[in-house]
């Protein structure tokens, strides 16, 4: 829900995001292809993971903006707002669209490896601290930062269908980097 009478500034908060992101995911993909670097792909990554949130958490104190602040700090740490009926979407819903579309494509002739990892990436390589933040709590900062400033600030003013193209835009550049990390998923599809 974004405030009504506050100012945001999503051109700020997607330039931020984005730079961080890919000057980040780069770096990951030259350490990617050079044989001394590779152990440095998994630390490179980690602030493209953490932009979102981070960048959020920069434009929302740092407006100063009570009510900004208010709603973030409730959404945050507000869970029991959650219906208890809606925790199993929460944690199996993304998971059984993924096990579905792999299912259905491999009905259009699409091999079983797809539910096999990559040879050459392995997430937990590197440190072990950065490999939970990957594999947990990137994605939860990921998330905060996208619903906690940046789709609302896209919401001000538009309608949730012309916010929604937006964001999927503007999301689809924030992988963009992806693409040239090997061994990476985007890059074995590309």
């Amino acid at each position: 829900m974004s405030i009504p009478n506050f100012s945001y500034k999503p051109k700020k908060y997607f330039s931020i995001t984005l730079l961080i992101t890919w000057i980040s995911l780069f770096a990951a993909a030259y350490c990617s292809h050079t044989e001394s670097l590779e152990d440095y792909m998994t630390v490179c990554m980690l602030p493209s993971l953490l932009a979102p949130f981070g960048v959020a958490l920069y434009m929302i104190y740092g407006s100063k903006n009570k009510e900004l602040i208010t709603d973030f700090k409730h959404r945050l740490f507000n869970l029991k707002d959650i219906k208890s009926k809606y925790w199993w979407a929460i944690f199996l819903l993304m998971p059984a669209i993924v096990l579905l579309a792999t299912v259905i494509s491999m009905v259009f002739g699409q091999s079983i490896q797809q539910f096999s990892f990559s040879y050459e990436f392995a997430i937990m390589s590197g440190a072990l601290f950065v490999s939970i933040a990957i594999l947990f709590l990137a994605p939860t900062f990921e998330e905060l930062g996208w619903r906690s400033y940046g789709m609302d600030s896209l919401m001000h003013g538009k309608s949730l269908l012309k916010a929604s193209f937006l964001f999927t835009f503007l999301w689809g550049l924030w992988h963009v980097p992806l693409f040239f990390i090997k061994g990476y998923y985007h890059y074995e599809i590309l």
